[in-house]
Order: structure tokens, then sequence, then C-alpha cells
């Protein structure tokens, strides 16, 4: 029978940790914590789910905390998961199916981002990996495991598996400082888009919309992004740009068309935002016909109510 564990790195998180490991008990044959520095009840907890619980000292590496973890798995396979997410779908079926192929070195995952008013980001990644010890975490800080993969020969498959990540519900400055230390320490070793992304996202995230723009602007066409990578990048400068009343290149940011529904809806909710701004009440109008903006995780719905009551009350108030 194949089997699959889960690897995961911990510090202090005895307020999320039994949700992580009550959604993978089921799933998995062996579960590894690395802990690395807990001083709170996080490893008394993963014992009670039969978690082997090792230690490490924090080098202010991801990757070193992951591949520590990894070769400390005798499963068939690793789920990787963190101590802020549930897995909330899995068939051990399609599993099955995936990994029959002998070809398959990873499985990508949908990871649903919980952001708050209830919206959501959506993101693929790999987080189901075969045991080879070739495959390896490269990068501090939002480290990868894709090219390792590949370099060997190995596919990365779809399925339909879910987890979901709470730890955007809320904004921790402790997080988001030590993500901005980390990123820029790596900036400096290596100069890269990708780092450039995450670094400008975590600005983002902290209100410091100067040096974000300026981040964004650099890698707006960086051949090193994923299409997806790339509208967030404008749609991120177009929200800046709304913050300062720069109406004017919000249209130039915004004129891409996304095959992803939650990109395409919140693209027009913006569009909407900035036609309310405008005057142009007639094109924001025409935009609320737009089905993407309701089907979009990225669009509060009650802030649409709100901008279709508004709207006769701004056309009466002009006439």
């Amino acid at each position: 029978m194949i089997s699959i564990g889960a690897a995961i790195i911990a510090k202090d998180n005895e307020k999320t940790i039994f949700d992580t490991l009550d959604s993978v008990k089921d799933i998995c044959k062996q579960i590894v914590i690395v802990d690395t520095g807990s001083s709170d009840k996080t490893s008394e907890i993963s014992l009670k789910f039969g978690a082997e619980i090792h230690y490490l000292l924090w080098n202010d590496n991801f990757s070193e905390a992951r591949n520590y973890a990894i070769n400390l798995m005798r499963t068939d396979w690793i789920l990787i998961i963190d101590t802020d997410e549930i897995i909330s779908s899995f068939a051990y079926d399609e599993f099955i199916s995936i990994v029959n192929n002998s070809k398959c070195g990873a499985i990508n995952v949908k990871i649903e981002n919980l952001l708050e008013n209830g919206l959501i980001s959506e993101h693929f990644y790999p987080r189901i990996i075969k045991n080879n010890s070739n495959i390896k975490f490269i990068g501090a800080i939002h480290e990868q495991i894709s090219e390792s993969i590949q370099n060997i020969g190995f596919t990365i498959e779809k399925s339909s598996f879910v987890i979901e990540h709470s730890g955007y519900k809320t904004t921790n400055k402790e997080k988001i400082n030590r993500n901005k230390s980390l990123l820029e320490k790596q900036l400096q070793e290596s100069e890269d888009d990708w780092t450039k992304y995450h670094l400008a996202n975590t600005e983002f995230s902290n209100n410091n919309y100067i040096k974000a723009e300026y981040l964004y602007n650099e890698i707006e066409n960086s051949i090193e992004l994923s299409p997806l990578q790339i509208e967030n990048v404008k749609l991120k400068l177009a929200q800046i740009y709304l913050s300062k009343n720069e109406f004017e290149k919000i249209e130039n940011k915004l004129s891409f068309v996304s095959n992803d529904i939650n990109n395409e809806g919140f693209k027009n909710y913006l569009l909407i935002v900035k036609s309310l701004s405008t005057k142009e009440i007639e094109k924001s109008e025409e935009l609320l016909k737009n089905n993407s903006i309701y089907f979009s995780n990225l669009v509060d719905k009650n802030q649409i109510q709100k901008i279709k009551e508004i709207i006769p009350k701004i056309k009466k108030y002009s006439h």
C-alpha cells in the first residue's frame, strides 16, 4: 500500500496546530514535527496525535527546516503542510491514480488563502512530493521545490485536493517584519524578480505603498513570473493608484483580460471604484453587469451591494 506522511515545521503554534493535525491524522501514516523553538504547548498537542517531535535551531531559513523534516520521512509520499493550514479536500483513490504514474514527482494542490471579510485568494503549489533524496527546497523564504523536481525528470501533476490557509485572516506585524527582513537579505544575495515580487507583496501588506510601487514597477514586465503573478502586480499597482487618486494610471494597468475568474472579477471591481471616483456613473453601471465580479472570491459582495445602492443617489444628486 502506497503511504503518505506529513512534514510540518512549527514554533509556538498551540492555537492552530490541533486543527492541522486533526485534518491529516486519517490520511498520514507518519507525522513529523520539526520544532524550531516553541515555548508553548505545541509539542504537547502534537504528541497526542502520535507525531514524532524533532528539534532544530532556527537559522532564518525555511528551506533548511523543511529539508530537515523531509529527510526524517519514511513514507512513499510527503504532504507539506503548515500549522495555520488544514487539508480540507483529499481523496485517496485520486491520490493513488495520480502517483501510479511513474514519472510523477509531485502533486499540485489548490491553496485557499482565507482573507478578511470572507474573501479568498487561490494559487496552486506542489504540496505532495515523492520521497526522493534529490528533491529539496531552495530559498530562505517563500521556498521553492518545483525546480528540484523537474531537474531530475519528474512531472508535477494536477489534483482536486485543497488546503485552507488561515494565516492571512488577521494582520500579523511580527510575521510581516520577519518576512521583510528575510526577503531583503535574500535579495542582497541574489537579485531576482521572484524575491522582488514577494518583497513587494510584503511591503504592500505593511501599507508601505511607496516601496511596494517601486518594486512592482521593476517587475511588471518580468519573464521570470507567471502570467497570474504579473496580473497580481498590475492589480496591486491599481490599488496603490486608487489610494493616491491617480485615476489616470489605472485603466492602463487593468487593460488585461484574465483567464482566472477571481482576478478578472477583482479587476472589474477596481474599475467600478475608479469609475465612481471619476463620476463615470454609466460606466460603473455597465461594469456591474459583468458576472465575474459576482463569482470572484476576491470581491466583497457587501461592497457591491453598497455600490448598487449609492449609484441612484449619486445620479439624483448630479441632476
